[in-house]
């Protein structure tokens, strides 16, 4: 199902998670936060942007969302975070886990099963199960590290 919004918002927005009835993305070309009701047909941009934690709705600056610095927690019970260009995992928010002893320059996706992450030109995939992955090798994210890889 679709429905038409009159905003202008960016093709290359991200999703950035979601709460009760509303979809929060990140347009990070115009650097603003959009919420979506899908239930209603109504999006608008947000004068202050937010993130989800602990399952509250907290403020923040757009550019902590524009640049990751926060992320949006989806109630996973998995976090994966990156702290010096290293990939650690945690359970709890105590227990630091290293998952990859690459230089990490971002994660793309992660969920309670695993985490999508990219290194230079190549795209990995990390779980418990098949451990550290390479997936995909794409010359263009050497100059171009923000084009959207969507996973499904």
């Amino acid at each position: 199902e679709s429905f038409k919004v009159n905003k202008d918002i960016s093709f290359n927005s991200e999703f950035l998670g979601s709460n009760k009835k509303s979809v929060y993305l990140i347009d990070k070309k115009y650097e603003r936060e959009w919420e979506v009701v899908p239930e209603y047909e109504k999006a608008r941009s947000l004068k202050t942007p937010v993130y989800l934690s602990n399952n509250n709705l907290k403020n923040t600056k757009i550019k902590k969302l524009v640049n990751n610095e926060v992320t949006w927690d989806n109630g996973y019970i998995t976090k994966y975070f990156l702290k010096d260009k290293k990939l650690y995992m945690t359970y709890d928010y105590t227990n630091e886990i290293l998952v990859s002893n690459l230089e990490v320059d971002q994660i793309m996706s992660q969920d309670n099963y695993g985490v999508y992450y990219l290194v230079g030109d190549t795209l990995y995939h990390y779980d418990g199960i098949s451990m550290e992955t390479r997936v995909l090798s794409y010359t263009e994210w050497l100059f171009n590290p923000n084009i959207n890889i969507i996973i499904y």
